[in-house]
């Protein structure tokens, strides 16, 4: 368990794309040394086919283009804001890309304020216009009150 940020691609085609993308920005390097330092990642055929090859447990599948950043297990602290201020970097990086339309479910239970600033929010979300799912208008209520 834990709170998570869900994202995921318009188009999920484009997955494989966006992680060589991703790969490539000086945020994912810094983010990998780190205990908790999750890069963001989007599922392609790849980690489909991983899964279904494991013997132990039940697969932990997503949908080929989705992915989540688990937010709760970063500490109060310098590494953990070092942390989002890098996942931050990366989502504005991604709505900024002409090529991938990046969604963010509104209604990820990682997307308050107990976690990020509202400012942050705001760039994590392209100030609302990258959320989806059932509760876009209450966080955009909220990230309205916020500025």
């Amino acid at each position: 368990m834990g709170a998570y940020i869900n994202y995921r691609l318009a188009e999920p085609s484009q997955a494989q794309k966006a992680n060589d993308w991703l790969e490539d920005q000086s945020e994912t390097s810094e983010l990998k040394p780190l205990e908790f330092g999750q890069p963001i990642h989007f599922w392609d055929e790849v980690d489909i086919r991983i899964e279904e090859t494991k013997d132990t447990g039940v697969p932990d599948f997503h949908e080929v283009g989705e992915g989540q950043l688990k937010v709760s297990c970063l500490q109060v602290g310098e590494e953990g804001a070092h942390i989002k201020s890098l996942w931050v970097s990366l989502f504005e990086k991604l709505h900024a890309h002409e090529q991938f339309d990046v969604e963010v479910l509104s209604d990820s239970c990682g997307l308050n304020n107990h976690y990020f600033t509202p400012e942050q929010l705001a760039s994590i979300t392209d100030d609302g216009n990258a959320l989806t799912g059932g509760a876009v208008e209450e966080f955009q209520r909220i990230l309205s009150e916020a500025n």
